[in-house]
């Protein structure tokens, strides 16, 4: 995935790997709210058809890419880092996957049918220069079709000391605008934050904490820690949502709703 330039390493969350705990796991080494469910219901709303060509964006080992192939698709996969994507191309042979960043696509303007992004775009320090990258990139009806983390309560003030999923944090709005502003118009958007609590869960029962995930900062669950108090007043959710690339002349307002159907999100 696009890795902030100031901080190379990239957690557990982004490389969609963690140690395996010390009995048998409940959940595989992936690290993807929703997992392959999740991937499969995105992949179906972009629409795509076999032979339509699709980038997966921050591909890391594969696993959108095994979703996306098995729909016929003509996949190609993009990661900053080398050992994920020597992981992919020895797992998926029939994806073509190439080192790169968000921030400069290696495809032809108007080449692609579509974009997959499963939690990339929360984690660059530049989003609305990867969001038209991908306008670029997309053909005239494209679609980006993304999952990622946003803020249920946007106006609590997000400290950049926190780990870059959540320090990149927006809420709903702030995701309309960005896009707006890329020329993509938004058509679904569900909210899918039932997964992220599920997958929170599971990493707590099997290892005793989210240090694996998010660092020993956040997950210290102490009273005077205040990256604690300020992830619980964000109310961290996450959302699935499908943008078209639009001619800039011919725009539309995006839709002002909240994400409001796939899972409650609920408290």
């Amino acid at each position: 995935m696009m890795v902030h330039p100031m901080a190379p390493f990239a957690s557990p969350y982004e490389r969609g790997v963690m140690p395996a705990p010390a009995k048998a796991p409940l959940c595989g080494p992936a690290l993807r709210p929703g997992g392959r469910a999740l991937t499969g219901r995105a992949v179906g709303l972009g629409g795509w058809q076999p032979g339509a060509r699709v980038l997966d964006l921050g591909c890391g080992r594969g696993d959108g890419l095994a979703v996306l192939q098995e729909q016929g698709i003509e996949t190609f996969g993009l990661d900053v880092r080398s050992d994920a994507l020597a992981a992919a191309r020895r797992t998926k042979p029939g994806c073509r996957v190439v080192n790169g960043r968000g921030e400069a696509l290696p495809f032809a303007s108007a080449s692609l049918d579509g974009v997959l992004a499963e939690c990339s775009l929360s984690v660059t320090a530049t989003p609305q220069a990867v969001l038209a990258e991908i306008f670029r990139v997309l053909k005239p009806g494209g679609r980006l079709v993304a999952t990622d983390v946003y803020a249920r309560s946007p106006r609590v003030a997000v400290p950049q000391s926190l780990p870059r999923c959540l320090a990149g944090m927006v809420g709903y709005d702030m995701w309309c605008a960005t896009l707006q502003r890329a020329g993509l118009v938004l058509d679904t958007v569900e909210d899918h934050s039932a997964v992220l609590k599920e997958l929170l869960g599971r990493i707590i029962f099997e290892h005793g904490s989210l240090s694996p995930l998010w660092g020993e900062a956040v997950a210290r669950d102490t009273a005077d820690d205040p990256s604690i108090d300020v992830v619980r007043r964000l109310r961290p959710g996450f959302l699935l949502l499908v943008a078209v690339k639009q001619d800039r002349n011919q725009g539309r307002a995006v839709p002002g709703a909240g994400p409001s159907s796939g899972d409650d999100g609920g408290e």
